[in-house]
This record gives structure tokens, sequence and C-alpha cells, in this order.
């Protein structure tokens, strides 16, 4: 039996496919494109590099349980920090600043010199090399406090774009890190400020005759790059005019933009919190001032699996020795090929790592982060206590308000806002004071609580009436004392970048506010 595909083909026609489609109508295929040549410099002795870059962690110390992604920390960050050690293997740590202030409402430090000492302090103990401080820094410590931060810690400031009103370089702008062996040359950009109140405490000169100028006195040293918390396209401009520079190490942009690259530098964007380290595997054949080039090369990934491989088998006594002997001989292949794709330039993968569960241990960090809970529970309590003495604004707490705005309570307590604390108790952070200020109402506040018993926690726990209405002891019967407005700059104090990054004042109003909520409350 004949098909009846076929049979209706034959009935109507249709044309076979030699009729349809005959070798002359077709189009010419286009000319292959050649690749482009890969350009190379002189060749020098193969240098290996690997560079942990971090930034823009806006004070965050530990993984926040408010946040989509959980990631972060000082603990993490060190044991990581950890596991990339290996013997023979230089590691450069890199910290492109914007650090010290804690969210972009800097809400709740009342003495912000106490967390950037303990940042500090951290930042040390896990071996950071150089910082490049930001717009954010300055807002936090001013020009005195920057340079005590600088006097405190084991790795200097870097700016060669800030100087100060006189003329004077406030920091350096460049040094030579040394790391086995092997000399970096660091040239710090810092972004103009931003804040009216710190715009008059330095002079900020253009980005890239500052970058030229300082990379034009280096010394010899065997890689240049910058570190910057520029704009996007000052970095790009950094990256693109400045000759002598392998690298442009920077903060992100609006988003987090992949590694870029026109017919300069390599730019290199470190995302936001501490939430991931980026890492940059740096092979290079290349003079120090030869632009480097973004490679997903296998062979230089592989080349730096196969060191920390046989770091963790040379720590084992039972490592089976046909196992280490075939991970070598695979080592002595993989980099005698990846110094030949290298000769004559400068190669660099960039990956970045999650700062994740998997990394929670003992630490030396650990303990630095729990002594200072302890004292911002000891500053509270004396912030507290101090208060007791005037007759300044108080909290009443919610069961004040409740007699007269019981429908509004009844809403209340249907929300995430009143069920703030428990969410705290949950996750084993309700003594955490990084957590309380938010999660509770008054918390370290003159007029508020300290002490965590379960008197001050049965009247202020969760995100009460005067959390967003502010204090209210004494309404109604003073006229002195009215409930204030709900605006964006209310709820920001605590949905923050950092915490609450999908944050939006219109839709979040109606499923926070104690009344029905039709349209904004401000325009």
């Amino acid at each position: 039996m004949v098909p009846l595909a076929i049979a209706v083909a034959v009935l109507v026609g249709c044309p076979s496919p030699t009729d349809a489609f005959s070798p002359e109508e077709l189009p010419e295929l286009p000319a292959p494109v050649a690749a482009a040549p890969v350009v190379r410099g002189a060749s020098v002795e193969p240098r290996r590099l690997r560079i942990a870059l971090s930034g823009e962690l806006r004070g965050e110390l530990e993984p926040c349980g408010c946040p989509t992604l959980p990631y972060g920390g000082f603990v993490r960050r060190e044991r990581l920090l950890g596991e990339l050690s290996v013997a023979g293997q230089p590691l450069l740590q890199l910290d492109a600043g914007e650090t010290l202030l804690q969210g972009l409402a800097a809400r709740r430090d009342e003495a912000p010199e106490l967390r950037s000492d303990l940042l500090g302090d951290l930042m040390s103990s896990i071996g950071v090399h150089a910082m490049t401080p930001g717009p954010t820094d300055l807002l936090a410590l001013g020009v005195d406090g920057l340079r005590r931060f600088d006097a405190r810690t084991t790795f200097p400031l870097l700016s060669a774009t800030w100087s100060l009103p006189d003329g004077q370089a406030l920091f350096p702008p460049s040094a030579v890190v040394e790391v086995d062996g092997l000399r970096v040359a660091v040239v710090g950009l810092s972004a103009p400020p931003a804040a009216a109140e710190t715009r008059d405490l330095v002079i900020t000169q253009d980005a890239v005759e500052a970058a030229q100028a300082a990379v034009d006195e280096l010394p010899p040293s065997d890689l240049v790059v910058a570190l910057s918390n520029l704009s996007e396209a000052d970095a790009d401009r950094v990256a693109e005019e400045v000759s002598g520079l392998a690298l442009v190490l920077t903060t992100r942009s609006g988003r987090h933009d992949p590694p870029r690259r026109g017919s300069g530098s390599l730019v290199v964007e470190v995302p936001s919190r501490g939430r991931y380290l980026t890492l940059l595997s740096v092979q290079s054949g290349a003079p120090s001032g030869w632009p480097a080039e973004e490679s997903d090369h296998e062979l230089l990934a592989r080349s730096w699996q196969l060191a920390e491989q046989l770091d963790v088998l040379g720590s084992k006594p039972d490592a089976r020795p046909e196992v280490v002997a075939a991970l070598t001989s695979e080592q002595l292949e993989v980099e005698a090929a990846l110094s030949a794709a290298a000769d004559g330039r400068t190669l660099v993968w960039v990956e970045d790592r999650p700062l994740g569960a998997r990394l929670d241990g003992d630490s030396v960090s650990g303990p630095l982060i729990e002594a200072y809970k302890g004292e911002s529970l000891e500053r509270a309590a004396e912030v507290v206590e101090a208060a007791t003495s005037h007759d300044g604004p108080r909290y009443a707490s919610s069961a004040a308000c409740t007699s007269c705005h019981s429908q509004q309570m009844a809403r209340w307590t249907f929300t995430a806002h009143a069920r703030a604390y428990r969410s705290l108790q949950r996750r084993d952070a309700d003594e955490n004071p990084e957590c309380l200020t938010c999660h509770t109402t008054g918390f370290g506040e003159a007029g508020g609580f300290a002490k965590l018993d379960r008197f001050n926690l049965s009247r202020f726990q969760g995100v009460q009436c005067e959390a967003c209405h502010g204090m209210l002891a004494g309404h109604p019967g003073s006229t002195d004392v009215m409930p204030e407005p709900v605006t964006p700059a209310t709820c920001e104090r605590c949905h923050d970048e950092a915490n609450s990054p999908n944050f939006d004042f219109v839709s979040y109003l109606p499923r926070a506010h104690c009344t029905p909520v039709e349209k904004p409350l401000v325009e």
C-alpha cells in the first residue's frame, strides 16, 4: 500500500526535493572568519598567583537569615582561605573598599569605630594584604577615623585619587606586596565621596590621571593591578587608557557584571556583601605591564585543582602512592601545556566561590565576633541605663496602644512584623544584637530596653507600632507626643539592601501596615 502522505503529494502535484532546491539557486556560503591572532608580549619566566578579592562588604560580619541567600561571613571566608593556602602557590588578598559602614541606610551604628575596629582585626587575622577605602568608609569614620583604622591594621590603605584639601596625600597611592617571592604592585583608586557631609573632606583627582601617575612611579614588580571602588564608567576608562596595568579589580556596578575587556586591561567586579569570595587564578608569561585576558582554559582550572588535590593528599599518611604518582604526572603535563599557552600572555581564570554552610566550623574569626556581640549587649545596656535619668521620649510598647487601636492591633498580629522575634528564635539568633535591633522594638535605644529578660521581651518583641511610628509614651495625653507618618526612609532603616534586597515600599506596605492600604501613603 502507498503511504497516504506520498499519495496526497502525488495527487496535488507537490514538487520533488530535486525540483524544489536546485544547486544553482542556493546562496553562496560566507567565507570562514579567521580567528583573531593571539597577541603575545615578550616571553618571561612563568609566574603563578591566586588573588582573593573582596569588597563592598557593608559591615557584614556573618551570614544573616533575612536575605534569600544566607551566604558569607568571616568564619566561612577564613576557612575557605585555609583550603586555598596551598604550599608554594602565592595567595594575595585584596579588598576594594566600601567595607566599614553597616548597611546603606547607616541606621544603627552609634559607635561605628567599634565595628570598624573589629573589621580591621578580622581582616588582619585572615591575612588581607591591602585595601582601597571608598566613599562609605569615609562616611563611617571620617578622615581621622580612617587614619586610625589604617594605623590599627596589618595592611595598608591605598588611594592615588584622594588627597586632603591642603594637597597632602591621605594615603599612599600604591604599594608593592610580596607573596612567596612574587612582587605585586597595587594602585588604589577611591571613588569621589557622594554624601554631602564628606564631599569637602577630600579632593578627588581624575582616576585616569592619578592611576597613570602612580603606575609610572612604581618600582619593578611581577604584576600591576588597580584596586578600586570607582563607577563602572571610570573603571572602564582606567582599563582602557592607563598603560602598564594588568588588571582593574573593583566593586560591582549597579549589577554584578562578568569580567570584561576592551582594548586594555581586564576589569573584574566583586559581588557585594561578602557572600562570595572572588578568586582570580593567574598564569603569566608576559612582562608585568602586559594587560591580562580572561581565560576559561581548562588547563588553568585543572592546574589549580591538581595543586589542591596533591596538597590534601600530602597531609594524609594513608594516601595511595600510585594515586599521588598519577596526579603528579598529570600535573607536570598540565603545567608544561599551560606555560606554553601563557607564553607572552597573562591569563586569568575568574570564579566566585560561595561562602555557604559547608564552611562553618572552628576559626580564629568566630571568637572575635562573639566577643564583639557581648560588648554590643553591654553597650546597649549602658545606653538604656544612662537614659533613665532624664525625661526624654520613651517607648510605651504595643500593649499601651491596644485600648484605643484594638482593630489595628488585631490586624498587626497577622503580619510578619508581629512574628519577627520568633523568627530569630527559630534560627537560634534571639540573643544576637546584630539581629535584635530590627526584630524587636527599641532595643539598645535611649527610652527602650537592653536586658533580654522575660519582662522586656514580652513587651517589646516583634516590630511593633513604635518601631514605625516613633516613641509614643505619653500619647494621647500629651500633644507633644504624636505618631510619625510611615515613609520609605522609615522602612529602609531595616529593609536595606543587605537584609531586604527586594524591598519595594509600595508593594511591601500593604503587607505590613496595621490599617488597610489602598494606595501609597506618600507620592
